[in-house]
Formats: C-alpha cells, structure tokens, sequence
C-alpha cells in the first residue's frame, strides 16, 4: 500500500501511520472531519481502518442527546454515514477514477 516515495496511497495505510503515534486516531478522524464539516460535528474517532473493515466510536456528549436523553437518530446516522463512507472508499480506492460524490438522498 505505500507509494514509490514511501508515502500511503490508501485510507487503511494513512490510518495505519497516524494511528502508530499517540493521539493519531485522533488527529486522523480530525482531518476528515476538515473535510467533512458536518462529521466533526458529532466528534467521531475512527478505531479501526483496514480494506474490509471500519469501526468508529462516538463520545457520548449531551449536546448530541434528544430530549428524551437518548442518543440523537440524526447524531447516529452521521456516524453511520462516517464509517459508510470510509468504508466504501477504502473499498473502492484501488480503482481508477472512482470518487465519492454524494448525488442523491433517498
């Protein structure tokens, strides 16, 4: 997975970087969540990234509670969109020109 000048070509393998230094899983979610403001809303870190699999966990804060004091649905669909996401890129990103452009919401 690495590059002819060392540097990770995939998810899994800037994952496997970051997460090789303390804080890193950290500092990794936080850079897609620069990308994707609205995942950084939630504070969501990524546990795990590898080719055929994705695990990502969610602090349990009050502002991402209803006031029902249950986690929030829209709180646990951006997680779900979050690990989706990564999941399916990591999947498909040794294929040529493939991008995840979101066109649609059903």
């Amino acid at each position: 997975h690495l590059a002819t000048k060392g540097a990770p070509r995939s998810y899994d393998g800037w994952f496997s970087v970051f997460s090789s230094v303390p804080c890193g899983r950290r500092a990794f979610s936080s850079l897609i969540g620069v990308i994707a403001p609205y995942t950084a809303s939630i504070g969501a870190t990524l546990q795990e990234v590898s080719a055929s699999s994705v695990t990502a966990s969610m602090p349990d804060r009050p502002w991402l509670r209803n006031p029902f004091s249950s986690v929030h649905a829209i709180a646990l669909a951006n997680l779900g969109e979050l690990t989706t996401g990564i999941a399916v890129l990591s999947a498909l990103q040794g294929l040529k020109s493939v991008r995840g452009i979101p066109v649609a919401v059903n």
